[in-house]
């Protein structure tokens, strides 16, 4: 049996560049898929969904011959060919709604299938995507990095940076021709390397895009002088990813990148080698879910005895600043207690019940502990204070709660005497797996449809805490 292994300390090189304020930080699209955003396959394909549904008869063929570029994998070629078909601008705009928006009817399989019988995809529904900032961007945001170069298009880092410290953080992308005067400010900003929502006709996807960045003379000299004098650590990229390839292949000379640190899964050797023909030493990692947890061993090492910031969304109303101020005091002290932890709070956002938890990365990886195993007492203290967003996370979305569960006096979990009473209310089940224990529905009655995590905090809300503990240990999974 292989045993699972620890994750590493930080690199002593890498945490005296932080505190010398000479490190940077490269991020990928893999730290912004778990966000919500699309996978390469799927960016690919809602282009290719698009290039299907506009293009002329005598252009289908090169729809298929993209499809097939996407299916091995070679998404930068897919991306040319595409490009041809739709024309530049909306090869662009096609790009920016792909991240904004979530289509569906874009399947590989449904693609080649309409393409081959000489039939249009038919438009499917298209979502908004709540593009959320996850634990990752979060501790990101509050790392002294000099700067955060990433090659993503979206503006996950800009949000996440927001939710920490309540302002904006400079965001450059690569036309914009004072970069090199920002550089002597040393002031920390953003660099979209690859272009961006916001700067779509900066956007590099295509190959020959990447020729055209390799040969931007304006911006190869601030460039090479801030990856030269840096010390770098790569997160969010994989071994099938185009950006690293073609960075690597075409930018690593030109733009100096050269030497660092890259963030890699253990037995991931492909990455490893790519990284290692720049000099780039892997830091493993059990998983790529590991990595909150080794940037709060860096967080620690280089701000010792300092405090995380964790952004969390009360769903709440108030009725003035002093009822918001009591109910994010009442729910830190109670956190506290069940992390035998210094928990504070600062920030609340008028208006609303938004606040920042202060707490040691000790007290995060705890917190972070408890929500990955559902445990009951955490849940029934997310809930009774309906909270709808933690660390990064929807509530709902780790299982620890449902804020609409219910109902407070005066739409508040704060009364008189500090009094926390919950109302249970009737709500819609969602049918749940088979492997569920009869008896355990709400009034008694449809209980093979209601899932295990609904039926416990059901108790909860009753204030039957032996039954919900008891369903818990049943169905621990899906709690």
């Amino acid at each position: 049996m292989k045993v699972k292994s620890q994750v590493p300390r930080p690199s002593p090189d890498l945490v005296q560049g932080l505190i010398n304020r000479s490190a940077i930080v490269i991020v990928g699209s893999g730290t912004s898929i778990p966000s919500g955003a699309p996978s390469w396959e799927q960016l690919m394909l809602g282009i290719a969904a698009e290039a299907a549904e506009r293009c002329s008869t005598g252009d289908r063929q090169k729809v298929s011959n993209a499809l097939l570029q996407i299916r091995e994998n070679r998404h930068s070629d897919a991306a040319s060919i595409l490009k041809r078909v739709l024309g530049d601008s909306e090869f662009r705009t096609a790009i920016v709604r792909q991240i904004l928006f979530d289509r569906d009817n874009t399947s590989l399989e449904n693609l080649d299938l309409m393409l081959s019988e000489n039939k249009r995809p038919q438009a499917g529904q298209s979502l908004k995507r709540e593009l959320l900032p996850t634990l990752t961007h979060l501790i990101v945001a509050q790392l002294p990095f000099r700067a955060i170069v990433t090659t993503n298009y979206d503006t996950i880092i800009e949000d996440a940076w927001v939710k920490v410290h309540r302002k904006q953080i400079p965001s450059y992308s690569r036309s914009y021709r004072h970069f090199g005067a920002r550089l002597q400010d040393r002031d920390q900003f953003v660099f979209k390397l690859h272009g961006d929502i916001h700067h779509r006709e900066d956007i590099v996807l295509a190959r020959e895009d990447y020729a055209e960045l390799v040969n931007d003379r304006a911006i190869q000299e601030p460039l090479r002088n801030l990856f030269g004098t840096s010390k770098i650590l790569w997160i969010g990229y994989g071994h099938q990813d185009p950006d690293l390839d073609l960075l690597i292949d075409s930018a690593a000379t030109s733009l100096g990148l050269h030497g660092g640190y890259s963030i890699a899964r253990e037995e991931d050797y492909r990455l490893a080698a790519r990284f290692q023909s720049v000099k780039v030493s892997p830091i493993w990692l059990p998983d790529y879910d590991n990595l909150p947890e080794f940037l709060l061993n860096l967080f620690s090492e280089v701000c010792p005895g300092e405090r995380v910031s964790v952004p969390i969304h009360f769903d709440l109303h108030v009725r003035d600043s002093t009822e918001a101020n009591l109910v994010v005091q009442k729910f830190t002290e109670k956190l506290e207690r069940m992390l035998n932890g210094d928990v504070g709070f600062d920030s609340i956002e008028r208006g609303s019940v938004k606040a920042n938890l202060r707490m040691l990365p000790s007290s995060l990886k705890e917190l972070q502990s408890l929500r990955s195993v559902r445990d009951l007492e955490l849940s029934e203290l997310l809930m009774r204070f309906r909270v709808s967003e933690l660390a990064g996370r929807n509530v709902d979305d780790t299982g620890d709660g449902r804020g609409d569960v219910f109902t407070y006096p005066n739409d508040s979990p704060i009364d008189a005497s500090d009094g926390l009473k919950p109302q249970p209310v009737m709500v819609a089940a969602p049918p749940s797996r088979k492997n569920t224990k009869k008896g355990y529905g709400f009034n008694g009655g449809n209980a093979d449809r209601v899932p295990f995590k609904v039926r416990a905090f059901d108790f909860l809300a009753a204030g039957n805490r032996k039954e919900a503990e008891e369903l818990a240990s049943l169905g621990r999974k899906e709690i």
